[in-house]
């Protein structure tokens, strides 16, 4: 039996997985040698258990030779879990799921993994969500633990430069962060869109830069000009587009170069990306639009954090300087 890939749920619940295909939602009260109880009294036969997870993390696993059931704990729900094939456990943060990838950055030593979600059984996220692509799988991975704190760690191929995996890992939090940009585009130009909700998209939009003073170069079909705003200016330019609603679509095209050290210490790369633009009247008509190439620098800078008493170093990644290539007509 098999779930579509990385199945979650949109509030957090605790799901039992069952023989029967399904997925069984609710809070649960109680287990004995018999039945599970949810609170709302519906009940689960103990022999239909492939898998159950709770929202604090706490994992049901079917009988095993010595009992009915067994209880796996995750006495530290604060962290992020991704438990693989091969019975690791690992304690991770800035967990991005993207395309047939898993990336996360390991919680204790600060360094950053991509592995393919064939390796990857479960996912535990501290906001009481899980995913997971087949229970079964998830079972078996689950066997030889008997706690969910006890962690694996692996060392990247380099521990110098970035390895092939951090690489991997930043060019992905990277895109993941210009899609975000292009969300935050989207209500902030948006005419009809409440003041308070472009006031707070201008903010996490701003968050996304490695400072306030980075540079967003604009063009247009109609001017042979390129204008150049601050990132805060540039935002408040597109709030005030003379247009209904403004659809802001950005798809990346390649990586340019590798993210490379520099002499500040810090690491740079470039995204190539095409930018389509439409601009919408009241009867929501495309009255403008244009495709935009352009170089997106990114950076990938160090912070300090303490976790158990331990200074680690830590890295992540932030837009910077957004430039033209050239614009044309779709």
């Amino acid at each position: 039996m098999a779930l579509a890939p990385f199945v979650t749920f949109a509030q957090p619940q605790d799901v039992i997985y069952t023989t029967e295909g399904g997925a069984v939602k609710g809070f649960i009260k109680s287990v004995d040698d018999s039945r599970i109880l949810f609170e709302n009294n519906q009940s689960i036969s103990l022999g239909k258990l492939i898998l159950g997870i709770k929202v604090n993390g706490d994992i049901l696993t079917a009988s095993t030779k010595d009992q009915h059931y067994k209880w796996i704990f995750n006495d530290n729900p604060q962290h992020d879990k991704i438990i693989t094939s091969k019975h690791e456990v690992f304690a991770a943060e800035k967990v991005d799921i993207i395309n047939e990838k898993i990336a996360f950055q390991d919680l204790f030593n600060g360094r950053y993994f991509v592995l393919d979600k064939s390796e990857v059984a479960l996912i535990l996220r501290n906001s009481g969500h899980h995913y997971l692509a087949d229970p079964i799988k998830a079972k078996k991975s689950l066997e030889s633990l008997d706690n969910l704190n006890t962690y694996s760690s692996r060392e990247p191929t380099s521990t110098v430069e970035l390895s092939a995996e951090e690489q991997d890992y930043f060019s992905r939090r990277a895109l993941k962060k210009t899609q975000a940009l292009s969300v935050y585009l989207s209500i902030i130009s948006d005419a009809k869109a409440d003041e308070l909700d472009q006031d707070d998209a201008v903010q996490q939009a701003i968050q996304l830069f490695i400072d306030e003073d980075r540079l967003v170069e604009v063009t247009s079909l109609n001017s042979e000009n390129v204008r150049s705003y601050k990132i805060g200016e540039y935002l408040n330019h597109v709030r005030v587009l003379p247009y209904a609603r403004v659809e802001i679509l950005w798809n990346q095209v390649a990586y340019v170069n590798q993210i490379k050290r520099s002499a500040d210490g810090n690491y740079y790369g470039l995204i190539t990306v095409e930018q389509i633009f439409r601009g919408f009247n009241e009867e929501q008509v495309v009255v403008y639009e244009d495709l935009t190439r352009k170089n997106l620098q990114v950076v990938v800078k160090p912070y300090n954090q303490v976790i158990d008493g331990k200074e680690i170093k830590k890295w992540d990644v932030f837009l910077s300087d957004i430039g033209v290539q050239n614009t044309s007509s779709l």
